[in-house]
This record gives structure tokens, C-alpha cells and sequence, in this order.
């Protein structure tokens, strides 16, 4: 939010944040920048919102790890559009938490995607992408720092381009090449032990502090959560120690 506040200084800004998200609410307030809050589907303080947005005839709509899906009414009301800046290469990694999904699946290149928004999740045409790749010991906490750079970068461009009277892209997604991730819960965090030395690996570095851990279970009923990386070479004998079986990898 910060980055977006230096950029657009020169115009009036109002942000707008999830009814689910205080901690976004208080950096608006400490930014010293007007906001409302965007409530449930339907919920009185959606209207509201929908009611603020129409008096302030936005010229630009810009989203960014939003939770929430915003509805028609407000997509249609900027003259420039709705911009997403998604923390995934699209269309091959839609949906949510797509910080911890490329980990847990060990890919190797992730990246940040500016998109215009439309009523379905991720699914509009490609402005820009930017591209970086993952280090093997790279966790969910140094990814999140490298692409929040990333999407820094990459907005400023875009605002540069649109101060500029530059006509940005619009190329449609492939869907033929969509995957769509669902939105992470703590259950997901528990290893299965079946699973390969590498995989584990890649779920703890996925969900290091300020996640919440990837975590097993011991036959005492005890909870054990990995809350920070555990180098690759460990794993073996993490998995002597907890693996009801001692199931090897």
C-alpha cells in the first residue's frame, strides 16, 4: 500500500480494504489516507461502499492480494479500468496463495502478473509480467520479500506508461493452460510422512513464520510445528523421528 501512496501523490486516492484484513486498515490510517471498508456479499457496508465509489468516479481501479471479490459495479466504474497485480504467473497459476503453492510444488520460477479485471477470479487479459526464479532456499518469507519488490517495479511502470498516455496491452489468457489453486487452511500444513524427503522440504519452507508451520502429529497426540526452514539434509532424520512407521524416503 505504501508503494501505491508514493506513485499516485499527485491524485486523489482512496483505498479500499477487506472487511477481514485490520491490519491493512490501521497502515491506511497511518499512511494518512482516506479508506472504507468493503464488507460481505450483500452486507450493509458493501452498499455503502458501492454508494462512496459512484460519488468518487474513479479514474483507475488497482488491486493487489485482495480477498475479496469485487463486484461488477465497481469494475465497471473507473474510465481507465480495473488492474490486478496477482503474485503468480497467470494463467498457469490462478487462485489463491499462490506464494506457498509454487514452493510446496517446488517449482522453480514465479513471478508477479498485471491483469485487467473482470467478474472471474484472475481470469482477464495480460497487461505485463515480470518473472523471477525460486532459490533452493528460498521460503515463503524471502519469496514474499523478493515479489513484493517485483510488484513494486512492475506498478511503476504501469503508472509511468499511464501518465504517459501509453494504451496498455490486453492479450486474453490461454485457458487451455489454467490451474487453479484453492485458498490454503492450517490442515493443509500436516505432513504426510509417505511423501518424498523433497516434498517435505518444500512444505515447510512454504509455510515458515509468519505462516503458520507445516506441523505432524506424534502417536502421543503431541503437535510439532516447523515454524522456521529446516535444511534439506534433516529431513531424514526428521522423518525417523516422527514417522509413526519410519516409513523411509
Amino acid at each position: 500500500m505504501s508503494d501505491i501512496v508514493s506513485l499516485t501523490s499527485s491524485h486523489t486516492l482512496l483505498c479500499v480494504v477487506a472487511h477481514n484484513r485490520p491490519a491493512a486498515q490501521n497502515l491506511a490510517s497511518e499512511l494518512s489516507v482516506e479508506w472504507r471498508i468493503h464488507g460481505c456479499k450483500n452486507s450493509p457496508e458493501e452498499e455503502s461502499l458501492l454508494h462512496d465509489l459512484s460519488r468518487f468516479t474513479p479514474d483507475l481501479v488497482l488491486s493487489s492480494s485482495y480477498g475479496l471479490r469485487l463486484p461488477k459495479l465497481i469494475l465497471d466504474l473507473p474510465s481507465v479500468g480495473a488492474i490486478n497485480i496477482h503474485g503468480g504467473l497467470l494463467p498457469e497459476w490462478r487462485g489463491a496463495n499462490i506464494l506457498n503453492w509454487v514452493l510446496v510444488e517446488g517449482a522453480t520460477e514465479t513471478g508477479v502478473t498485471a491483469h485487467w479485471m473482470t467478474e472471474g477470479f484472475d481470469e482477464g487479459p495480460i497487461i505485463a509480467q515480470r518473472t523471477l526464479s525460486i532459490d533452493f532456499l528460498d521460503t515463503a518469507w524471502t519469496l514474499s520479500n523478493k515479489l513484493r519488490h517485483l510488484s513494486s517495479q512492475l506498478l511503476s511502470s504501469l503508472l509511468t506508461d499511464l501518465k504517459l498516455g501509453v494504451v496498455l496491452p490486453t492479450q486474453p489468457q490461454d485457458d487451455s493452460q489454467a490451474r487453479y489453486y484453492k485458498r490454503r487452511t492450517p490442515e493443509d500444513g500436516q505432513i504426510d510422512w509417505k511423501k518424498s524427503n523433497l516434498e517435505i522440504y518444500n512444505l515447510i519452507r512454504a509455510l515458515v513464520t509468519p505462516w503458520p508451520g507445516a506441523y505432524t502429529v506424534t502417536e502421543a497426540g503431541m503437535k510439532v510445528v516447523f515454524r522456521d526452514l529446516v535444511p534439506y539434509k534433516s529431513i531424514g532424520a526428521l522423518r525417523h523421528k516422527y514417522s509413526k512407521k519410519k516409513l523411509s524416503s
